[in-house]
């Protein structure tokens, strides 16, 4: 799973099953195991009990200092952060973001603007939003990508129909 950068890719995918804070953990746990072949210790798969938010807090930063300091230098993928269950897991996000090293980069994709814990971290600028129209193809980029498939005639029109967009 790993890219041109060097970097280990790792895509979670966000879902209603994430709203124990534990299984999202040990799903996240499961995740690096299958990119990186290391093991989180168990404990960390343990989260605390709901009502205690600030052990629920520093759970989440311990797991993260300890996923990426196994992970190495990393792309996080969190797609779909907008089906986010709870504040629970804008916490967990929260504590990914915070606990990134510099050879590592969180990405989070959402159909939504960020909210609560999140948006803090955009007025800080930690969090950078990138509307959905920055990531259209032009007319240029969607020949360079297509043309070997659709030949140029064909990537130019689908591009035109599509306004570029990437998900067509």
């Amino acid at each position: 799973m790993g890219g041109n950068s060097g970097r280990t890719l790792a895509w979670y995918r966000v879902d209603a099953t994430d709203l124990d804070l534990g299984s999202a953990c040990a799903a996240l746990a499961s995740l690096l195991t299958t990119c990186t072949r290391r093991r989180l210790p168990p404990a960390l798969l343990q989260a605390p009990p709901r009502g205690d938010e600030a052990a629920r807090q520093a759970h989440a930063r311990h797991f993260f200092r300890a996923f990426h300091a196994l992970a190495g230098a990393l792309v996080l993928v969190f797609d779909d952060v907008h089906a986010a269950p709870s504040t629970d897991f804008e916490g967990l996000l929260q504590a990914a973001l915070d606990e990134a090293p510099d050879s590592s980069t969180v990405l989070m994709t959402s159909r939504h603007p960020p909210r609560g814990v999140l948006l803090e971290s955009v007025a800080r600028g930690d969090l950078w939003m990138i509307d959905g129209q920055a990531l259209n193809f032009t007319a240029d980029e969607a020949v360079s990508l297509l043309a070997p498939r659709l030949g140029i005639e064909g990537a130019r029109l689908l591009q035109a129909r599509t306004g570029g967009g990437p998900q067509a």
